[in-house]
């Protein structure tokens, strides 16, 4: 009778750690969710006074990361809403349009 008892207490308190495993883990999805959408919405109200600092292959290479980013966002696998994915390519064609005609031509047709 004591060990149905003992192996209840330990079937109840596997059960409790891996109930608790999983909030763990949908509470720390639901954090980096919020923390790259933060993340974004900081690149991207900054973007033009970075830009300025920069040179034009990091300049490049930050809207190719970006772009990646809206990619994500348009196949629903990075949760962002629409006035931020909205934000980000308005940020986008503008630092394009700003950088000489050669880049900007390569980066128009990638």
């Amino acid at each position: 009778m004591g060990i149905l008892i003992l192996l209840e207490f330990v079937l109840h308190a596997v059960n409790d750690v891996y109930i608790d495993l999983l909030q763990h883990r949908s509470l720390s999805r639901c954090v980096n969710a919020s923390l790259k959408q933060f993340k974004l919405v900081c690149v991207v109200q900054d973007l033009q006074s970075w830009c300025h600092e920069r040179s034009e292959v990091e300049i490049v290479d930050m809207v190719l990361r970006l772009r990646e980013k809206l990619n994500l966002v348009n196949e629903h696998k990075l949760d962002v809403p629409p006035q931020i994915a909205a934000m980000i390519s308005l940020q986008l064609d503008t630092i394009t349009h700003s950088l000489p005609e050669d880049l900007r031509g390569i980066l128009l047709k990638s």
